[in-house]
């Protein structure tokens, strides 16, 4: 389902707001990963998907939990409402950093939605999404890039960046 984070890479659970150290998912060379929600950078946190350092010509495939034909059925990149119980977090004066970079590696991701840099309903931390390819495809129904919510009742801000290098393709079907 979409209600609860499959994987997520950073977030706090906490009625506090301050940022926590950046959390970091390493890929080697060869990765297959099957979730149905895959999230960095989630509430008033920064978290980073990245190949090892020095590391080129491997592979990440992100399908579905049922893997094959499946599509991971939203990735969040720099999304405060992405929390460790649900995906729909409660405001908060904290910033939400994510970055996603495959540079170097081929990335064959298929997915329903894509948002880099999501806003909150409520609070006024700003999110910030990057995310960076330069080999393989990225297939979206959806594509949102700073995507502000509808209803949004405070300032906060959602600033997103991809950058598309090399021979990377980006197919959305809608």
């Amino acid at each position: 389902g979409t209600t609860k984070p499959g994987i997520i890479v950073a977030a706090y659970p906490g009625s506090d707001t301050n940022v926590r150290g950046t959390q970091q998912l390493f890929l080697g060379r060869h990765n297959i990963i099957n979730a149905d929600v895959i999230s960095m950078g989630g509430h008033k946190s920064t978290g980073q998907i990245l190949f090892r350092t020095g590391l080129t010509g491997g592979y990440a495939i992100l399908r579905g939990s049922a893997g094959e034909a499946d599509k991971v059925k939203r990735m969040t990149i720099g999304d405060p409402r992405a929390r460790i119980v649900d995906m729909t977090g409660g405001g908060t004066s904290a910033a939400s950093t994510g970055t996603f970079n495959t540079t170097g590696n081929y990335l064959d991701l298929s997915t329903t939605d894509l948002m880099v840099a999501r806003t909150q309903l409520t609070g006024t931390g700003n999110s910030t999404g990057t995310l960076t390819f330069d080999q393989g495809i990225i297939d979206a129904d959806n594509l949102y890039i700073g995507y502000h919510s509808p209803g949004l009742t405070t300032a906060a801000n959602a600033t997103g960046t991809l950058n598309l290098n090399g021979t990377g393709v980006v197919t959305v079907n809608n």
